[in-house]
């Protein structure tokens, strides 16, 4: 069984996640390690995952004919850039999401993937995760009847880590787009699309609580049609004064599912069930595997770039409602 070399480009957190994965994965070996000139944890990091190689630029990577794999866990301004060198260098990529901001980024990188025969993969990894993954085979099964409502939660105070410029990309983006809709939120805008189909129309609208100055807004509630007729609302904040809170709310025609909770009515009278989250595998190596497959079969991995495109479309016209304070049907052409 071959086991893909993969090269690391980035070592903060989300690289290190990686990096624990694949170094005690059977499908892969990470052989090479990207960080920028003055990144301060290299040596350390490359040490502790084994990394046999060290680049300071991901060009001369690319010139490494044996790594078959690029993993891009770098800055979010960087990941378009970096998307198309590796694709054009004839290597399988996986992007952390975002893949890019625009819709001339995504259209560059569209071209460079169709000359390609290689895959992309983007990092989304909480359709890999069983406590979404449950609620949508339940959902799926007709066990609570036909969808007709579909809730989602995203919020987690960021203010300090942003203030404190933890992170200097963080306000490296371009002028007129929402910055917490493409980062963090991103995971229940596409939970939402995952789980209840494609979304027809939205209205959204924005505030700032805290972080005006760094993001423009901060805090969404977004109300969507989906095209199977059903409703649904995602209420995201970067700023909450509460715990971290990302939860799903599924209303069925038979029965509903909120958290880990199934209730249906029996006899005139509600009953609840809850159902066991145990995530054998974690969602990171779940994902690893899905590319794997991918690249063994030739086909598209669950979350590919279509995927992000059709996320894009709806991040687009929910800033687009939030400027011209109406509804906006989704479409590429916003």
């Amino acid at each position: 069984m071959k086991k893909y070399k993969i090269c690391m480009v980035g070592s903060g957190y989300m690289a290190g996640k990686h990096c624990n994965v694949i170094k005690n994965s059977d499908l892969a070996v990470l052989s090479a390690l990207v960080v920028s000139p003055n990144s301060f944890n290299s040596d350390e990091f490359k040490s502790e995952f084994g990394i046999s190689s060290l680049y300071r630029e991901l060009i001369h990577a690319l010139e490494n004919e044996k790594i078959d794999i690029v993993f891009i866990a770098s800055p979010n301004n960087l990941h378009s850039e970096q998307i198309i060198a590796s694709l054009q260098a004839k290597k399988h990529v996986f992007c952390e999401k975002p893949l890019a901001y625009t819709r001339e980024e995504f259209d560059r990188i569209k071209c460079t993937l169709e000359d390609s025969s290689n895959i992309l993969q983007i990092g989304m990894n909480c359709r890999y995760r069983e406590q979404y993954t449950i609620p949508k085979k339940i959902l799926d099964n007709g066990e609570i009847g036909e969808l007709k409502y579909l809730r989602a939660t995203y919020n987690f105070d960021l203010t300090d880590s942003v203030k404190n410029r933890e992170k200097t990309w963080w306000s490296d983006f371009p002028e007129n787009i929402y910055y917490y809709l493409h980062s963090g939120a991103i995971h229940a805008l596409d939970l939402i699309r995952w789980i209840g189909g494609e979304i027809e129309e939205t209205f959204a609208m924005g505030n700032a609580f805290e972080l005006k100055k760094d993001w423009g807004k901060d805090t969404f509630i977004i109300n969507v049609q989906f095209k199977n007729g059903a409703i649904g609302e995602i209420t995201c904040s970067a700023s909450a004064f509460k715990p971290p809170d990302f939860n799903l709310e599924i209303w069925g025609t038979k029965g509903s599912i909120s958290g880990r909770n199934v209730y249906k009515k029996v006899n005139g009278k509600i009953e609840s069930a809850a159902f066991e989250v145990v995530q054998n595998k974690m969602d990171l190596l779940l994902q690893l595997e899905d590319m794997i497959f991918a690249i063994e079969n030739n086909y598209k991995p669950m979350n590919s770039f279509d995927e992000a495109q059709k996320n894009l479309d709806f991040i687009t016209a929910i800033e687009k409602s939030i400027i011209e304070n109406k509804p906006i049907k989704i479409s590429r052409e916003n």
